[in-house]
């Protein structure tokens, strides 16, 4: 009778077995097992994080490429894409006959030929949006009710746009400082004032440098004139509806801000109109409190 202990051919089998059913159990087979689920995972991320690369390129980076190359073939019409239709001194004279209706004292008959989507764009500290469309050029009526004169009067023509720029003073009744603005005005084809837009005549507030730059000539000029799209089109006419002023509101502030004013522009002027008086006043009484710590002060001195 054999001995079932000295028995291998018995027990190997079921050594087998139990290393085959139980082979989890062992710790090397356990760190062999998460060897191969830790790779299995990093295959997985892996693959996953190819998969959501190839699905950004596709939504986002491939129609942005797109996007940009249709932006560069648009016609934006800019304003200097047009060339001058008329002599000279034709722009010249749109220019003077311009600040004939600012000027009390000039004749009433004297007017400029406005487009009928004409904007005006005065720049700080002055009201930014003041006039957009014939009617609300119009108004301008009603500020030459205060006796004003505009004096040194000094307009040119350019060849290119703004085709007329002019440096101008304007001298109110009883105040002694005058007041000088640089304008310039864009014009259509039909030889229609577009766009007109001023700053005041000082060297911190002007879009160029005077000095190297008197009449703003040079590429690096800050105006809106040349950023706003349709002013360029023989018509020139500016629409809010316009897909490409929208899109350049969406990529420029100045023109965000334009666009912004443009669709209620009494609001925004009398908005304007509220924070220059509250700046004139803030500073007038500024002044005020200087002059009376001056007259202190002297008065100290003269008493010593």
């Amino acid at each position: 009778m054999e001995d079932p202990h000295n028995n291998a051919t018995s027990v190997t089998p079921h050594i087998r077995t139990l290393i085959k059913g139980n082979l989890y159990h062992f710790p090397w087979t356990r760190i062999s097992c998460k060897k191969t689920k830790i790779q299995s995972t990093v295959d997985f991320l892996s693959k996953a994080s190819s998969f959501f690369q190839l699905v950004f390129a596709l939504l986002v980076i491939w129609p942005a490429g797109i996007s940009l190359a249709n932006t560069e073939s648009i016609d934006y019409s800019y304003s200097t894409k047009l060339s001058p239709q008329f002599a000279p001194e034709y722009y010249i004279d749109q220019g003077m006959k311009y600040f004939d209706t600012l000027d009390t004292y000039a004749s009433r008959s004297s007017k400029p030929k406005y487009s009928r989507n004409v904007l005006r764009w005065e720049w700080y500290p002055w009201l930014k949006l003041t006039g957009y469309k014939r009617w609300m050029m119009k108004l301008d009526v009603l500020l030459i009710l205060y006796p004003t004169a505009v004096i040194d009067r000094d307009c040119r023509f350019f060849k290119v746009q703004p085709f007329s720029r002019c440096r101008v003073a304007f001298s109110y009744k009883g105040v002694d400082e005058l007041i000088k603005i640089y304008e310039e005005f864009t014009f259509n084809d039909k030889g229609e004032i577009t766009f007109i837009e001023a700053w005041t005549d000082e060297a911190p507030l002007l879009p160029m440098n005077p000095e190297l730059d008197p009449w703003a000539e040079l590429e690096n000029v800050k105006r809106l004139s040349t950023k706003v799209p349709g002013l360029g089109t023989p018509k020139g006419l500016i629409k809010l509806s316009d897909k490409n002023l929208k899109y350049m509101a969406t990529q420029d502030e100045d023109v965000l801000d334009l666009t912004q004013r443009m669709k209620k522009p009494i609001r925004y002027w009398l908005k304007e109109l509220y924070r220059s008086i509250k700046e004139h006043r803030e500073k007038a009484k500024e002044k005020k409190r200087l002059l009376k710590e001056e007259k202190k002060r002297l008065g100290k001195e003269a008493s010593v």
